[in-house]
């Protein structure tokens, strides 16, 4: 199950490129720590697209050369071929 700490962690980095210490930084006063925003990442199924970096939901992004892609990277790429 999902808390409402780690759906709020998910959405403030879903749509960045924010690092996970920015999470830490910015629910500090909920005493947020490293392995909280992991777990945070791991529950809601975030993660950074290899090419440009921004976090996306897990099924925004694409296996490509056993790398996770989002869609306009895949589109970036597709034109520079």
């Amino acid at each position: 199950m999902i808390t409402q700490l780690q759906q709020d962690i998910a959405e403030f980095l879903i749509g960045t490129c924010k690092a996970e210490c920015d999470a830490v930084h910015a629910f500090e006063e909920h005493d947020v720590t490293d392995e909280d925003v992991l777990d945070a990442i791991i529950a809601t199924e975030i993660d950074l697209c290899a090419l440009c970096g921004w976090w996306h939901e897990g099924f925004e992004l694409e296996v490509v050369d056993d790398d996770l892609v989002c869609d306009e990277c895949r589109a970036e790429q597709g034109e520079d071929e």
